[in-house]
C-alpha cells in the first residue's frame, strides 16, 4: 500500500462489535463473508458472482474512538486478497502501517475516511478506485477488485493536526538563537532564513518557538511542515510551497539522528537546526539549515515499542 544530504535525507525527501453499515453495493449477501475479531488475523472467504463494480465498504466491528477524516494519518493493520481469494498482501503479526490516507488508492479514501478508531472495516475496491489497468508486481493482475479487510488502531485525526497546526500559531517565542542563523515569518507559514559568514562549527538546534501539545518521546514518529536552506547554493525549499502537506518520519525519532533532538519538543513547537557535514573525497561539506515545524505525533505501544 501503499542524511544534510546524507543526514537530512529523512527530511527533505516525501482510524466493540456494533452495527452493521454497507455502502454502495446492493447486498451483503455477495460480498467475502469475515471471521476473527478486530486485532486478530481475519480469515476472509473468495468473493461470490460477479465482483461489484462500484466501491463496496462493510463495517464489521465499529470503534469507539474518533472519526479520522480523509487527510488524516492511519496507523493500521490490514489483509489484503483478490477476489477470488488470492491474498497477496497484509501485516497482521508485524508492525502497524502508518501512512496518509490521501496517499493510498482511492478506495481507501473513500471507504475508511468516517471510520474512526478502533474499526474493523471491509472494503471491496473496484479497479476504478484500486490500480486500474495497471498490474502491480505478480500478485495483482491489471483490472483486479481487491479485497481488504482493515483495523484502524490509532490515527493522527484530522482534527488533531488542524489543532497542530494552531497551536503552532499560538506558539510562544523563545530567545534562542543560532549564530549565523536569522529565521523570520509567521508561525504556521513558511519561514524566511537568512545566513550569515559567522555560523557555528558544530551542529546546533534550538527551539525558536515553544507550542503546548504532547511531547515529543523517542518512539514517536512526528508529523512536521519542514524548510531547508542549502547554504552552498542559496537555495530554500519548503513543504510549505510545495503544497502544504506535512511530512511524517519514517521511524521513531530516536532512530533519526537528525529528528532525535525533537524529543521532548511539544507538539506546537518550531524548532531549528543547523546540520553540517564533511564531504567524502572530492565530495564538497555540507550545511544546511533546517526549520522544523511540528504538527503532530504518532505514539507507540509502550510493550511492543511499535507505532500505533
Amino acid at each position: 500500500m501503499k542524511k544534510n544530504v546524507k543526514k537530512l535525507g529523512a527530511l527533505v525527501v516525501l482510524a466493540s462489535l456494533a452495527t452493521t453499515a454497507l455502502t454502495a453495493c446492493g447486498s451483503s449477501d455477495s460480498l467475502p463473508e469475515v471471521t476473527g475479531k478486530f486485532g486478530e488475523t481475519p480469515k476472509i472467504s473468495a468473493g461470490k458472482g460477479t465482483a461489484p463494480t462500484k466501491l463496496a465498504t462493510k463495517t464489521l466491528e465499529e470503534g469507539k474512538g474518533e472519526v479520522c477524516g480523509e487527510n488524516a494519518i492511519l496507523n493500521v493493520h490490514y489483509q489484503g486478497q483478490l477476489w477470488d481469494g488470492k491474498e497477496f498482501d497484509g501485516n497482521f503479526g508485524k508492525p502497524a502501517a502508518t501512512f496518509p490516507l490521501a496517499g493510498v488508492v482511492k478506495g481507501w479514501q473513500e471507504g475508511l475516511k468516517d471510520a474512526k478508531v478502533g474499526s474493523r472495516t471491509l472494503l471491496v475496491v473496484p479497479p476504478s478506485l484500486g490500480y486500474g489497468d495497471q498490474a502491480m508486481g505478480d500478485k495483482i493482475p491489471a483490472n483486479s477488485t481487491l479485497v481488504f479487510v482493515v483495523d484502524i488502531d490509532s490515527c493522527i485525526s484530522e482534527t488533531q493536526i488542524k489543532k497542530g497546526e494552531e497551536d503552532l500559531k499560538q506558539a510562544t517565542p523563545t530567545d534562542q538563537s543560532i549564530p549565523g542563523v536569522k529565521v523570520e515569518g509567521e508561525l504556521g507559514a513558511e519561514p524566511k532564513i537568512e545566513t550569515s559568514g559567522d555560523l557555528p562549527t558544530q551542529e546546533q538546534h534550538v527551539v525558536l518557538a515553544e507550542g503546548k501539545g504532547e511531547k515529543v518521546k523517542g518512539d514517536d514518529r512526528v508529523l512536521y511542515q519542514l524548510t531547508v536552506k542549502n547554504i552552498a547554493d542559496d537555495q530554500t525549499r519548503s513543504t510549505y510551497s510545495q503544497g502544504g502537506t506535512p511530512l511524517l518520519t519514517p521511524s521513531k525519532v530516536s532512530e533519526l539522528p537528525p529528528m532525535a533532538f525533537l524529543e521532548n519538543v511539544p507538539v506546537g513547537s518550531r524548532v531549528a537546526a543547523y546540520i553540517t557535514e564533511q564531504g567524502e573525497g572530492e565530495q564538497p561539506s555540507t550545511q544546511l539549515v533546517a526549520v522544523i515545524d511540528v504538527i503532530g505525533v504518532v505514539k507507540a505501544d509502550a510493550e511492543t515499542g511499535e507505532s500505533k
